[in-house]
């Protein structure tokens, strides 16, 4: 019992730390393919970037690929016309380090 309460207090911690970096993670990318995926430092950073550039998008699906040997979280969104995007996002810089 006491282990897991330590490994849920690191997860926490480190999420926390993740998240105070900056926000901003575009780097100039749309994100709408596997090479303009958006470098992402954590997964909260990835709903922001939706947030920030799919105002009314509701998140439809979440899965985890690999593309050429690297790790990548595809979203799917709904707009409100009815229409889909699937948002790509580069994980590498964070994909299973919590483990």
């Amino acid at each position: 019992m006491k282990k897991s309460v330590f490994y849920f207090v690191i997860a926490i911690c480190s999420f926390v730390i993740t998240s105070c970096g900056s926000t901003n993670i575009s780097d100039q990318k749309d994100g709408l393919s596997y090479e303009t995926a958006v470098k992402a430092k954590s997964v909260e950073n990835e709903y922001l970037f939706i947030r920030q550039n799919c105002n009314d998008c509701k998140v439809k699906s979440q899965s985890l690929t690999e593309h050429n040997g690297k790790p990548f979280d595809v979203i799917t969104v709904e707009k409100t016309d009815g229409t889909t995007l699937k948002y790509y996002f580069d994980i590498k810089s964070f994909y299973g380090k919590f483990y």
